[in-house]
């Protein structure tokens, strides 16, 4: 469901749009109302609705006000303003602020029918668009360490290739640019484990070094045998 808060400063048209709608029909629930900008604002933190369907010129806090201070907190709420035929110019100002819509009052329901149905699919498509990333996201750290891993076994047996530096570099999110040169270091820790190089007892030698210029953590590569990358910046 999508939740809908009507913010206008005349109870008979919040009353009108709340029991002449069938908002369940749209996949939409009325979470909250209010009178002007400055109550809405407290229901919209409290609240989080996905669509607000706001009067214009209200009296406190108008709408393009409201709309404003919202953007610089959340700008994923969708606005809908609702809008006299005298405030043309007011409507010009919403559209800038990026409204969804503009509808006139008194609300055609048909009309506001199809522009819930189109806010809603954008909606839609907007929170797909955001778990796609999401999943690409999570597939790209969980599957870093194994790449990671086959590019520096090529290193190491001296056969990478063009195709694993363009591998090492996405992995590294362009990390390696700075660097015109590298070094992978092979560290056997006789079936230990490499957060040995996190504990207190190694703040010298080697894990200070590998600390100072390792441009990866230490990836498996056998039984306690990890492999770093390390750049030439960090010593000789």
């Amino acid at each position: 469901m999508f939740k809908v808060m009507i913010i206008d400063d005349e109870w008979l048209v919040r009353e009108g749009l709340k029991t002449t709608i069938a908002w369940h029909e749209m996949q939409c629930e009325i979470v909250g109302e209010a009178d002007n900008g400055i109550d809405a604002l407290k229901l919209i933190d409290e609240l989080s609705p996905d669509i607000l369907l706001s009067d214009i010129r209200m009296p406190g806090m108008d709408g393009l006000e409201l709309v404003q201070t919202i953007s610089r907190r959340d700008s994923e709420i969708t606005t809908i303003f609702l809008t006299g035929f005298d405030d043309f110019s007011y409507a010009q100002q919403a559209v800038k602020l990026g409204a969804f819509d503009i509808l006139l009052k008194p609300s055609d329901p048909h009309e506001l029918r199809k522009t819930f149905g189109e806010a809603t699919r954008m909606i839609t498509l907007r929170r797909q668009q955001m778990d796609y990333t999401k999943i690409l996201e999570k597939h790209q750290r969980t599957s870093q360490p194994f790449v990671l891993e086959k590019v520096l076994q090529h290193l190491l047996t001296d056969t990478a290739s063009m195709q694993d530096m363009q591998l090492l570099y996405e992995a590294l999110e362009g990390f390696l640019e700075p660097f015109e040169a590298f070094r992978v270091a092979v560290v056997d820790f006789g079936g230990g484990d490499a957060d040995a190089l996190k504990e207190p007892g190694w703040e010298s030698g080697a894990a200070a070094y590998f600390r100072s210029c390792a441009l990866t953590d230490p990836i498996p590569m056998n039984s306690g045998v990890y492999a770093v990358l390390l750049s030439e910046v960090g010593g000789s």
